[in-house]
């Protein structure tokens, strides 16, 4: 099991709502600074109670033109003091921590942090699927960029390895492989083509080094680089060839972030300074959150943010919690990788057949050039969901087999799906970017859906271990934006065979009894505050969450969307040409924005 952050799930589930607010830090500002967009959110005490009190939102100002994150601190802030009243920063523009016996400030600060440049790291290896594949999954829960690797099946000269480090760029290279107590001594030869390249660069431009391989090599590693770079000793990602440990090398590669990339940013320092809680990726708070979530609703809950600068997907459950961030993916900078690991064709299939290419084109250039820029009419804002929803089936891939997917590469049946991310919360219909996700991460069972429509998960993630109090009564408090239910009858038939039977027995209205065919989706509406008694019978090898034929029974409630029932199977195959697959995606839209 990997630990992104300190697990605050048996903390938080010992807390009730009846608790009193601990006296000594009631009121807390938590800064989110992202890519594009800076985000202030306020708590306090109200009526003896943790509540959301208000959130300020500016675009970020670590890049030019302001080269400086108070500008869009500052402006955020404000706009809580001109919604609530309240005063937090003083008359010089400074955060007032603690507060005063006249109300103004707060007791306690916390920041969250993706707005940092990733860490751009070269690996070094013996085997692409063992110690690398290994070090991949451990760089891909920070914000990173793996530039290159070096292995054994790397048919490149000296020369060509050491041109490669000289041009690349890199903050940091990550040198794995070989199991402890191994004799294996090639990996020295990697460190010592490393060490010729390290001293061919200039002092400023040499990366540090993370070593996280046979153990019995680490004294003769820091000797050989020691007197060059700095370097950072972690656990062996592979002390055996079975084994992988990366809870380590996870948290020398946080520190790294922290240390390297966060301390860049320009105005940084004064943040950091009044920070009462450790400094968190965003991505880890995040991941910490969905875990609490997790262990509440007792089975699996996907966690899904789609940012600018990068797309992060946590899948926890109450035993294990996998991170993925991928930094080659986003709405802002990253979108030209779209064009390259994509293509346009899947793209297509969401728009109405007028789009031209060049268009498609156009808009993730201009889109990449400029991160903090917002669709300007109806066919840019499809044009942006289409792409945001073609990130989670590529994020995705990078699940663990066995763990969370079924031996068909199906995500297995999930209790919570939780979005968040401008693109997926701000649409002015929840169901079309709903659809786009259901669509490219293919999740299975009966699950409810959630939005952070306030942006506030990361915060609760940072502060669970601080105070859990406020995070469970927060929480609890209706916080999160309820879309609805989603059915999903997983399994193959002809297209048009009756698959599933439900009755919808809804609290003061009449029931509902429906025949759902192969390939159909289906809107049920259901008012948010109702509540209703859901029971599923799936045809025989169809399975709603409990096993191909077994009936289900559940409790559910009411949200912006309603119950929305998904009979299209798993994995979503739709047979025809291209015509024909854009006519079905459009009648589904259709369906889930009516």
């Amino acid at each position: 099991m990997t630990k992104l952050v300190e697990s605050p799930s048996e903390a938080l589930n010992d807390m009730t709502e009846d608790t009193e607010p601990s006296p000594g830090c009631r009121s807390h500002l938590v800064l989110d600074l992202g890519i594009s967009n800076t985000v202030v959110t306020l708590y306090d005490v109200v009526e003896g109670k943790y509540r959301f009190v208000s959130r300020g939102s500016s675009l970020t100002t670590a890049r030019a033109p302001w080269f400086d994150v108070n500008h869009g601190f500052r402006a955020a802030v404000n706009q809580i003091t001109e919604f609530t009243g309240r005063i937090v920063l003083n008359s010089n523009g400074y955060l007032i921590c603690p507060s005063r016996i006249d109300g103004t400030g707060i007791d306690c600060f916390g920041m969250v942090v993706s707005a940092a440049d990733p860490l751009r790291a070269i690996l070094i290896g013996l085997l692409e699927d063992v110690s690398l594949a290994s070090a991949r999954k451990a760089l891909g829960t920070i914000y990173g960029l793996d530039v290159d690797r070096f292995s054994l099946s790397d048919d490149r000269s000296e020369n060509s390895k050491l041109e490669s480090l000289l041009k690349r760029n890199a903050d940091l290279v990550v040198i794995v492989g070989g199991s402890d107590g191994g004799s294996d001594e090639r990996l020295l030869d990697q460190v010592d083509t490393l060490s010729i390249g390290l001293n061919l660069l200039d002092d400023f431009q040499r990366p540090r080094v993370i070593y996280a391989g046979n153990i019995d090599f680490q004294e003769q590693v820091s000797e050989e680089l020691g007197e060059v770079t700095d370097v950072y000793m972690a656990e062996n990602v592979r002390p055996t060839v079975d084994d992988e440990e990366l809870d380590s090398i996870i948290g020398v590669l946080a520190s790294a972030y922290a240390t390297h990339k966060i301390n860049e940013l320009s105005g940084i320092e004064g943040f950091r300074d009044l920070c009462s809680l450790p400094v968190l990726p965003t991505a880890h708070a995040f991941g910490g959150i969905t875990e609490y979530l997790a262990a509440l609703h007792e089975g699996k809950v996907v966690g899904l943010d789609i940012g600018s600068g990068s797309v992060s997907l946590v899948v926890s459950d109450p035993d294990n919690v996998d991170l993925i961030v991928r930094s080659d993916l986003g709405l802002g900078t990253p979108m030209v990788n779209v064009l390259k690991n994509i293509g346009l064709t899947d793209i297509f299939r969401w728009t109405d057949g007028h789009t031209r290419a060049t268009e498609v084109r156009d808009f993730i250039y201009n889109k990449s050039l400029m991160a903090q820029t917002i669709p300007q009419n109806t066919k840019e804002l499809i044009l942006e969901q289409a792409i945001a929803g073609l990130l989670p089936k590529e994020i995705a891939s990078g699940l663990t087999a066995g763990r969370h997917l079924s031996e068909n590469g199906i995500l297995k049946s999930i209790k919570l799906l939780v979005l968040r991310g401008g693109v997926l919360t701000k649409s002015p219909s929840p169901g079309y970017p709903l659809l786009a996700v259901i669509d490219g991460l293919q999740p299975t069972g009966v699950f409810k859906v959630v939005f952070d429509s306030h942006d506030i998960l990361p915060a609760m993630g940072l502060l669970a271990t601080h105070n859990p109090q406020l995070v469970v009564q927060v929480l609890d408090s209706g916080v999160l934006t309820d879309i609805g239910w989603v059915v999903v009858a997983a399994g193959q038939a002809d297209f048009g065979k009756p698959v599933l039977r439900l009755s919808l027995d809804i609290e003061g209205a009449a029931s509902v009894h429906r025949e759902v065919k192969h390939g159909n989706l289906e809107l049920i509406p259901l008012a948010a505050g109702k509540v209703a008694d859901l029971t599923l019978q799936p045809a025989s090898g169809f399975d709603v969450g409990e096993g191909p034929g077994k009936r289900t029974m559940r409790k559910i409630s009411g949200g912006v969307l309603g119950l929305l029932i998904d009979a299209r199977g798993r994995p979503i195959s739709v047979k025809g040409d291209e015509v024909t697959k854009r006519s079905h995606q459009q009648q589904w839209l259709k369906i889930v924005s009516s």
